[in-house]
């Protein structure tokens, strides 16, 4: 079962009657509670801003930020696992995870658009701005890889083994993600729908899936 984040509504939910696509909400006084939980989800996995997400949800802080230390471990995982990096120390994870939480900061997003789609379900189009921050890293550490095998042509790294080699390879990426995260910023903008899925209950959720694809697409992970 996919673990979900949820938002309860008070209020019946009004089932559209087309057959496909999507029905414009402007004038439904449900899509600003859907878009504002939107909002308030993105700023608590992406700006450690829990205000707005506690509000509606009633959740602890204590719950909220483990929320987003969780959302940070996991992208620091696929970018270690994205440039296969091997002897992560304790202090390079941590590092890791600042870089995450920087890249996170820069995150720019806005709501264009809440509306229902065939069975009544609300869908919020967010506006993202997204960064090429891990494909600036990987031209910094294709240039330490050529370097690294000139200088093996010239043998002068006749006697380095090849774990030796990865851990020279780990130390270098992380310090060029640390150069280069506070000098990169959103410059590309895409489209990105965020679908609540709707509960018997009258619940609707925003999976982790989805905020998984969001957060893939924001570093050009996907």
């Amino acid at each position: 079962m996919k673990k979900a984040v949820a938002l309860f509504l008070a209020v019946m939910m009004a089932f559209c009657s087309m057959s496909c696509g999507l029905m414009p909400s402007n004038e439904d006084p449900n899509a600003q509670q859907y878009a504002d939980f939107a909002t308030g989800l993105l700023d608590a996995i992406f700006r450690e801003d829990f205000t707005a997400y506690r509000e509606m949800t009633g959740e602890s802080e204590t719950a909220v930020q483990r929320l987003y230390d969780n959302n940070v471990a996991n992208t620091a995982d696929e970018i270690k696992n994205h440039f296969g990096l091997r002897f992560m120390t304790t202090e390079d994870k941590e590092v890791l995870h600042e870089v995450v939480g920087k890249v996170y900061s820069k995150i720019r997003y806005t709501v264009t658009s809440t509306a229902q789609d065939e069975n009544g379900a609300y869908v919020v189009t967010i506006d993202l701005g997204i960064m090429d921050f891990l494909d600036l890293v990987q031209k910094d550490l294709d240039a330490y890889v050529d370097e690294m095998n000139q200088k093996m042509v010239n043998r002068e790294l006749d006697n380095l083994s090849t774990d030796e080699y990865d851990l020279l390879l780990k130390d270098e990426a992380v310090k060029i993600m640390q150069a280069r995260v506070d000098n990169t910023a959103a410059n590309e903008h895409i489209s990105v729908q965020l679908p609540f899925k709707m509960g018997a209950d009258g619940s609707a959720t925003i999976t982790t899936d989805t905020l998984h694809m969001v957060s893939q697409k924001l570093l050009h992970l996907n």
